[in-house]
């Protein structure tokens, strides 16, 4: 699984997770929410004022950018 995620004038992160399979709706919102809330503690910003970028399932590690396992 990978997200980006950004906020304003931060930089974009693209958050990765390994993972089986098709994740179920339940294990990439979780994903979603971990990245998130991740990003937020990393800039010490709300969690509400982190913007999604696209989510993407059974993709490797990404490359380009800042990417971070989590």
């Amino acid at each position: 699984m990978t997200q980006s995620m950004t906020a304003g004038m931060n930089s974009k992160i693209t958050y990765y997770r390994k993972s089986s399979g098709h994740p179920s709706h339940t294990v990439s919102s979780q994903f979603t929410t971990d990245a998130k809330t991740t990003y937020a503690a990393k800039f010490g910003i709300l969690v509400s004022s982190v913007e999604e970028g696209k989510y993407a399932s059974n993709q490797g590690v990404p490359h380009g950018g800042l990417t971070e396992e989590i």
